[in-house]
């Protein structure tokens, strides 16, 4: 008898399974929206669990992204991040898990990119019209962009199990990099 080859035996596999397959319609459900100065979309494929509507499902998605928006915006000036930026030398706020979880995460890679990723760069994101602020008319003298600078760097951030704090004063965190 005549030994079958791995491809041939492969191939005579996916053959039998496909005639042993049923034409069953998959549901998908299609999300979507705007949050973060962007849009999001999901697909969700399969049925729903029982006692679901995709109503539902939207509405979860979308209070959950409000819930991080409120956490780690920097256009909303009520949020915790905002509220940090607000902050004056060694005070100390409470900060959300999400945004603890981010913010480690981004220190995480401050080290491993040798400080490449910075995320207390909002001094000089706004002086430069990337950020909340208006964008200059002109580009910022070498003086202004020295001293916004110099409110920069995360050697001067204070995260401990009682929340986080600053050393210098106008110290000021952008998440955008990375929150999202």
């Amino acid at each position: 008898m005549k030994k079958l080859s791995a491809p041939l035996v492969f191939i005579i596999a996916l053959l039998v399974l496909a005639a042993c397959s049923r034409n069953v319609p998959v549901q998908q459900h299609v999300l979507g929206g705007e949050t973060m100065g962007t849009t999001w979309q999901v697909k969700a494929v399969g049925a729903l669990p029982v006692g679901t509507t995709v109503d539902d499902i939207q509405k979860g998605i979308e209070d959950r992204l409000a819930a991080l928006n409120q956490e780690m915006s920097t256009y909303m000036s009520d949020s915790e991040i905002s509220r940090f930026n607000d902050l004056g030398e060694g005070d100390r706020i409470q900060i959300g898990s999400a945004f603890r979880s981010v913010l480690t995460l981004a220190l995480d890679l401050v080290d491993r990119t040798g400080g490449a990723f910075d995320p207390t760069l909002d001094p000089l994101i706004n002086l430069w019209g990337f950020g909340h602020a208006d964008a200059p008319q002109h580009a910022p003298s070498e003086s202004v962009q020295a001293a916004a600078f110099a409110r920069c760097g995360v050697e001067h951030l204070r995260l401990t199990e009682e929340g986080l704090a600053k050393t210098i004063p106008g110290l000021e965190l952008n998440l955008s990099a990375i929150a999202k």
